[in-house]
């Protein structure tokens, strides 16, 4: 149901952009149609140009654009980056800078459409639960309907997901301020295995990003804040129905392709909320995203057993080896025939 929210509480809007002023005008256009979005103060950080000509004109025609736009939230600031910072450094500074001064915000990045609903479904949900810390996110985005269903008897609206989102998200600052950026810290942290079981409950295509991460192959921000927040046992807030739904650019760093499971129609999404009574997965749409993101980005690679119905410590220990034997191979580019010890993990797991 829709709660009395007091708008002078309304988290801030943290808008982060670069040099594609085509996805960016369809992102504030969006946001202007926003339901008490003139209640909301908005930050833009303007990441810098790289180093030639033409990265330099497009970021300028963006922050001519910034400027240029006509005002609909309470206030407007703009922060510009002389360098080029990147996405993921750029996204940390923003948010450490916002986070210092507010006690809550909300995150969009330039390529995300919102419906008319999100920042009054982020608001409320800010505000219910800021004092529960089992909650760590609040996710804008929700999965493509066509990819998972709800069955009949679930009677919400929104629900508990062990797997953060980068595409339109909120929480607060008590809860960002313990971020691990640190990739040795992480390292020390994810080879503990309670720590990696529960960091693969948001899905087991997270392996393979975080190592990714580990061994300096992408530069992600999400992948450690996702780490911090299954080293905390949290959870985060999904909607059934989106909030948020992304733009296919292929100048974008992450986005550069249609992904069906970022599409969405956002005509659907509702203005009432009902939330869970009770902060806890549920197991059944737990075991169903798992399989989503598995299937969308690791198409080879099972459920986690995690979520199969028959848990137990040996299967769990099994997957454990694999991530270490993908770690090493990675870090060292290991040739060594260790395709026993694969085969034994492909077996039992159904692994690469």
């Amino acid at each position: 149901m829709n709660e009395n929210v007091d708008t002078s509480k309304y988290a801030p809007l943290i808008l982060f952009t670069y040099n594609r002023i085509g996805v960016l005008k369809k992102t504030v256009n969006s946001l202007s149609e926003n339901y008490n979005i003139e209640n909301t103060e908005l930050f833009i950080f303007s990441d810098g140009p790289k180093d030639n000509r033409n990265d330099i004109l497009k970021v300028n025609e963006v922050r001519e654009y910034i400027k240029s736009i006509k005002k609909f939230t309470k206030n407007v600031t703009i922060y510009e980056h002389e360098n080029n910072l990147g996405l993921a450094n750029s996204i940390i500074f923003g948010v450490n800078k916002i986070s210092k001064q507010y006690e809550n915000f909300i995150v969009l990045e330039d390529d995300l459409e919102t419906s008319k609903y999100f920042i009054n479904y982020m608001n409320q949900s800010l505000i219910r639960y800021k004092n529960n810390l089992k909650v760590w996110s609040i996710n804008g985005m929700g999965i493509n309907k066509s990819l998972l269903e709800f069955l009949d008897s679930y009677p919400y609206n929104s629900y508990f997901t062990y797997r953060s989102s980068s595409h339109g998200w909120g929480s607060w600052s008590n809860r960002w301020s313990q971020a691990i950026w640190d990739n040795n810290h992480i390292i020390k942290e994810i080879f503990k295995f309670n720590n990696y079981r529960n960091f693969l409950k948001g899905g087991r295509d997270l392996r393979d990003i975080l190592i990714q991460q580990l061994n300096h192959n992408n530069d992600s921000w999400w992948i450690k804040w996702h780490f911090t927040v299954s080293k905390n046992r949290g959870v985060c807030l999904a909607p059934k129905y989106s909030h948020v739904s992304a733009q296919t650019d292929s100048g974008g760093t992450h986005i550069r392709e249609y992904m069906t499971i970022l599409d969405n129609d956002l005509s659907k999404s509702k203005q009432d909320i009902s939330f869970p009574d009770t902060e806890d997965v549920n197991s059944k749409i737990a075991k169903e995203l798992s399989s989503i993101f598995v299937s969308k980005y690791a198409s080879n690679i099972k459920t986690p057993r995690l979520f199969s119905g028959n848990e137990n410590i040996f299967i769990s220990l099994l997957e454990y080896v694999g991530f270490l034997i993908k770690y090493v191979e990675a870090k060292y580019t290991v040739s060594a025939k260790v395709h026993k010890i694969r085969g034994f993990l492909k077996h039992h797991l159904g692994n690469k």
